[in-house]
Parts: structure tokens; sequence; C-alpha cells
């Protein structure tokens, strides 16, 4: 990262950030929600997105 530094400047810390919840975008340690089915009884855990930029899943979501 330090010759990238020396040739384009510092990276921003929002801009790593964003990478950051890029990166652990639905991961079960980030935190998660069950949802259960009124009619088949069914439990779901589902994960928390990262609602980043960068994410494609995400950002589809938002369009």
């Amino acid at each position: 990262m330090d010759k990238f530094e020396s040739k384009f400047g510092k990276i921003p810390i929002w801009k790593l950030r964003e990478v950051e919840k890029l990166l652990t975008c639905g991961k079960f340690n980030r935190g998660f929600v069950w949802n259960e089915c009124k009619d088949c009884k069914i439990v779901l855990a589902v994960p928390f997105s990262c609602k980043s930029r960068l994410c494609l899943s995400c950002y589809r979501k938002t369009l």
C-alpha cells in the first residue's frame, strides 16, 4: 500500500470504511435477524447487508 500512496496520495478513511463494509457484507458476525413464516413456521436467520455503494448486491436493491 505504501508504493501506491507515494504515487496517488493517501487513501481517505471513508473509502477504507466502504471497502471494509463491502468485504463483510452478509457475514453473520456483523449481526443477523430471525425471520419466521407464519404459515409454514420455517425460521430463517438473515444476515445484515453492508449497504455500501461499492457492493453490487446492496446497490442494486436501492435502484
